[in-house]
């Protein structure tokens, strides 16, 4: 995998830039930025290519009578970046590592390895860098120097099994996170049976703010509106969850999918 940087000449009416997957927890993938091309390469950094959980669909789904099944679970497909105006981040499920990059030269700035294949993009807020791993923990690093602030481990223990060539948590965490208003939404675990839950954690510490049992399997970005933090559930329909409390809100039909996009607090998924 390479990470390229592109020369354009933009006015920086957004000077956020983007902090999280496809810029905010919506993941409608705009920003206020006007862009003026042509682009030129700048640099390249050289990556592992990434190693997906999911590689290849099944050949159909009895339950849903689908045949022809087109792959679903594609979140971890390549390694997103999240940006500031100087630097830029990417997460690796090749090597396990968390990188930052100068955004002027792509020069690297520090990495953090995790216990286990990190498979979404991290989200930046407030300095600071949040980001999830099959290992089943929740981490929160500085973004200018790596350094570990805390680590939360969502599931009820450290138990592991073999997934993907690697020893991973029973409670991976597959799901990108929101992080708004000083609160970090994540959820961990593959299957119901054996306890998958989404929680809420104090930004600042980690501490739990609520944490619930769900009974799907959560995999892809979180989307939040205001109210409701919306769930991705591989093949299986979305649900929707309260975000004061975590409770099941909403139920979606259709035939899921991981990716979704959340405008004016309609999801399309």
């Amino acid at each position: 995998m390479i990470a390229l940087a592109l020369a354009v000449s933009a006015v920086a009416a957004d000077p956020v830039g983007w902090p999280s997957y496809r810029a905010g927890m919506g993941r409608a993938g705009y920003s206020n930025q006007a862009l003026s091309f042509s682009a030129t390469e700048t640099w390249r950094h050289d990556m592992p290519a990434p190693s997906p959980a999911w590689t290849t669909p099944a050949r159909r789904s009895y339950w849903q009578q689908l045949e022809g099944i087109l792959p679903r679970v594609t979140g971890d497909w390549a390694n997103h970046p999240v940006a500031d105006e100087s630097r830029v981040w990417l997460g690796s499920s090749a090597d396990d590592t968390v990188r930052c990059l100068d955004a002027q030269t792509g020069e690297l700035l520090w990495s953090f390895v995790a216990d286990g294949p990190v498979r979404y993009a991290p989200v930046l807020a407030g300095g600071r860098l949040f980001f999830g791993s099959d290992d089943g923990s929740v981490y929160c690093v500085q973004a200018g120097t790596g350094r570990l602030v805390w680590r939360e481990r969502l599931g009820p223990r450290d138990w592991r099994i073999p997934g993907n060539g690697r020893m991973i948590s029973l409670w991976p965490v597959r799901t990108g996170f929101v992080v708004d208003a000083g609160v970090v939404y994540a959820a961990a675990g593959l299957y119901p049976s054996q306890g998958v839950h989404a929680v809420a954690l104090d930004a600042s510490d980690g501490s739990t703010v609520w944490r619930q049992k769900l009974n799907v399997s959560p995999q892809g970005y979180l989307l939040a509106s205001q109210t409701m933090l919306f769930v991705p559930t591989g093949r299986g329909n979305p649900v929707g969850l309260d975000r004061k409390t975590g409770r099941l809100a909403k139920t979606f039909g259709g035939a899921g999918g991981t990716f979704a996009v959340l405008l004016e607090d309609e999801l399309f998924a």
